[in-house]
Formats: structure tokens, sequence, C-alpha cells
């Protein structure tokens, strides 16, 4: 087995320690790939934080285990990848900038435990950067701190149903498995929305005041969508089929002209994309999955 010796860690049977035993090859982590190394360091600053069961999950999530070598490190690597949460120095940036962390691209300390929550998925993203909060207006600014506070105190869950109330869903995710992980996004588009309609229906920027106005928006959604129900049931009972090849439906056709297809109707326009400013398809979070 092809094991990992860590620039200026401890040797022996410790967590940070990764030399094989016996006729084991141990290879110097810095040999590695810049990901493989950096998922090395990842692995480590839990090691010495001593969050034993975040490093142990996150090398679980990517099926490797223990002792660590270098396809383990790449298994890793590659598994946070296709979580949308690559070990590069972009990557590793968004990661912070999604979080509200701070920092280059060390991962250790918050970081670190951070990632280690990461795997597990149910978090509230917010996609506004600097230059875009500086611009909001003071309702905007204002509905961005609140839906901050919303996050922290009551989870993507209840983001969710306040986005899905509003109509609004999570941009498209790069792969399954960071669709799998069901985050609620927050961008420009939603803070604008919140303060928006908030705004119109004279609701204060509070947890049950807000919390309210989604319920008064489902229940609205819920009886529309029964009337449009009943509608449509009622106008297949009135339609009776006729039969074919009677006198009538034959003279009907020899009298009435063809009947000219109706222009389709304007689509609607898809709810705009967070994070884009082009309008696309829209992938629901956990608060358009409660079952």
């Amino acid at each position: 087995m092809t094991t990992i010796r860590g620039s200026n860690q401890r040797q022996g049977g410790s967590a940070g320690s990764y030399v094989g035993g016996g006729a084991s090859k141990t290879v110097d982590v810095r040999q590695l790939d810049a990901e493989s190394q950096r998922a090395h360091e990842l692995l480590k600053a839990l090691s010495d934080l001593g969050d034993v069961v975040g490093r142990k999950k996150i090398i679980a999530k990517a099926g490797a285990s223990e002792p660590l070598t270098p396809r383990a490190l790449s298994m890793i690597a590659r598994h946070l990848a296709r979580l949308d949460m690559p070990l590069t120095p972009p990557g590793i940036a968004r990661f912070k900038a999604d979080r509200g962390l701070v920092g280059g691209n060390a991962l250790a300390g918050p970081v670190a435990r951070a990632y280690a929550r990461a795997v597990d998925g149910g978090e509230v993203l917010f996609r506004v950067d600097r230059k875009e909060e500086l611009e909001l207006r003071p309702a905007d600014k204002a509905a961005l701190d609140f839906l901050r506070q919303l996050a922290r105190g009551a989870g993507a869950e209840a983001v969710g149903r306040l986005k899905e109330a509003l109509g609004l869903g999570n941009p498209p995710t790069s792969t399954p498995e960071a669709q799998a992980l069901m985050n609620e996004y927050i961008g420009v588009n939603t803070v604008r929305e919140v303060a928006r309609v908030t705004t119109l229906h004279r609701v204060a920027l509070t947890s049950e005041a807000v919390k309210a106005l989604v319920e008064k928006l489902e229940a609205e959604k819920a009886e529309k969508a029964a009337a449009e129900a009943g509608t449509t049931t009622a106008t297949k009972l009135k339609t009776k089929p006729q039969a074919p090849g009677t006198s009538t439906s034959m003279a009907s056709s020899a009298t009435t002209p063809p009947s000219v297809p109706a222009a389709p109707a304007p689509s609607s326009e898809a709810a705009p994309r967070e994070g884009s400013a082009r309008p696309g398809p829209v992938v629901p979070g956990r608060g358009l999955r409660r079952g």
C-alpha cells in the first residue's frame, strides 16, 4: 500500500500521521496534485481541531477509508468537486463567500468545519457579492439582513418555503450530487423580490410577520389551484362527444369553415436564475420538496 507522509507531521498512529508500516511505500504529500494536497490539508485541519466525526464523514462520503493513500485523497477531492465545492483557489473562494467566511485559500479552523457541515447539505448559500450589496436600495438591504437572520435561525426549510411562496427557485446545479444536497440559494433576485412583496403587503421584516405572509400566499395558491381544477372538471362534463358519421356532424362539417388555430398565448418568463442575468430553468430546493 502507498500511504502519505505529510510535511512537518507527527509520526506514529495519531490522526495526523500518514506513514505506512512494514514494506508499505510512503509518499510525501507535496508530490501529489494540487487538489489532493488541499484534501490532505483539510483533513489535517480537522484532526488538529479534534473534529474526528467531521473528518471521518468527509472520508466516508467520498468512498475512501483510512489509512489515507494518494488514491483516497484524489477520491475526496473529486467528490467535493462533484458537490460543487472544488478544492481549487476559485472554488475555495466561492465556498467561503457563499457562507460568509473570510480569508484566503487556507483550509483551517472554521473553514474546515464548514466543509464538514457542507457535505451534509441543507445549507442557505448567499450569492450576493460585495458590489451587488453596496448597490442595494435601503429596502433591499433590509430584506437581505432579514434573510440572513432567517437562515441562521430557521435554516434552509424556512427559506425554501418562503421562496416557494414567492415563486422563486434555485439555479441549476452542475451535478446530480450537488442537487441532492438541496441547498437554498439567495441572490439579488430573491432579495429584491422579498423586499417588493413585503412592501406591497405592508409586512414587517420579522419572522412571525413573514411566516404569516407565507401562509397567506400558500392558501391563495391552494385556493386558485382548486378553482382551476373545478373549472376544468366542469368543462369536461359539459362537453359531450358527438357520434361520428351522423347527419348533424356531416352537415356541420359541410357548412362550417375550418377553424383557425388560436395564436398561442405569450409564455410567462421563466424565473431568473440566481447569480445569472439571463432567465432560465429553476431547480427546487428544500421548501419545494416538503413531504
